[in-house]
């Protein structure tokens, strides 16, 4: 919950402009296990996704982050600037193949602007995974989303009582670095309004 609500809330927060992110999940207690967890994304641009410099520096503090709190970078998600646009772009692919090499069952989400809205009534992504260097729609059939009634709810207060100009993407910490880009009070936000 606390992660779709997150990526909902930066695209709401820069409707104009695209937005990306990486994906946390809670490390696999085994080897064999092929579940994964999604449990947090960190918001990391809005203001131009295609910076290597600033792209690199972001995933070691993330990277830093996850160890931290167990938990790894398990995929990425975007929002297109063009609003009827949410087809993986050239971003898109790059870091996937960076995220693939680390992790290989990672996602790639893409949010469709056109779903955004302050009701939240439903799924506003799409899901797609690197297969063979190419990254291909994940038929929803092999996925096991908890997204429910609760969770768009939760959203949609959130985005109601414009909480969504609270969240901090790495650009703002860029801009102040007492800005917190883990969001730690968001995420505490969400977990009061879950109860």
């Amino acid at each position: 919950m606390q992660c779709y609500s997150k990526m909902v809330l930066h695209a709401a927060k820069y409707p104009q402009r695209a937005v990306n992110g990486v994906l946390l999940a809670s490390k696999p207690k085994t080897k064999e296990s092929k579940t994964v967890s999604i449990v947090d994304c960190i918001p990391l641009f809005h203001l131009n996704l295609n910076l290597t410099p600033m792209l690199e520096v972001a995933l070691t503090q993330v990277e830093c982050y996850g160890s931290e709190v167990d938990q790894t970078i398990c995929g990425y998600y975007q929002a297109n600037e063009n609003f009827r646009d949410n087809s993986p772009d050239f971003i898109a692919n790059k870091v996937m193949e960076k995220v693939s090499e680390n992790f290989p069952d990672g996602c790639l989400i893409m949010l469709d602007n056109r779903k955004i809205t302050l009701g939240c009534r439903g799924t506003s992504f799409e899901m797609y995974q690197m297969h063979d260097g190419k990254l291909k729609v994940v038929d929803r059939a092999n996925i096991h989303l908890e997204l429910g009634q609760k969770t768009y709810q939760v959203t949609s207060n959130l985005m109601q009582s414009k909480l969504h100009r609270e969240l901090v993407d790495f650009d703002n910490h860029l801009d102040d670095i007492s800005l917190d880009w883990r969001n730690i009070d968001l995420n505490e936000e969400v977990t009061a309004q879950v109860a």
